[in-house]
């Protein structure tokens, strides 16, 4: 097989792209977090979607700890 195939990434995204999906996600938990505590009724539902959105975030971070981000540091300190 020659070397000069390009394998495909797993994940599907850079360091670039997750980093960014990341901090996107982070700032939309944030915000939503900010605006459960000044709304007084609360959902049981909206409760359990912010948690799963915390799920995919804990998810997305173990992928950004790995390797393939590492080598794109110099770009994400960019963004």
């Amino acid at each position: 097989m020659p070397s000069s195939i390009k394998r495909r990434k797993k994940s599907g995204l850079t360091g670039v792209e997750l980093t960014i999906a990341l901090n996107a996600l982070d700032n939309l938990i944030k915000k939503s977090r900010q605006e459960e505590a000044l709304n007084k009724e609360v959902s049981e539902e909206d409760v359990e979607e912010l948690e799963q959105l915390e799920d995919v975030l804990a998810l997305l971070q173990s992928k950004a700890d790995g390797p393939q981000v590492r080598a794109t540091d110099a770009m994400n300190a960019a963004i």
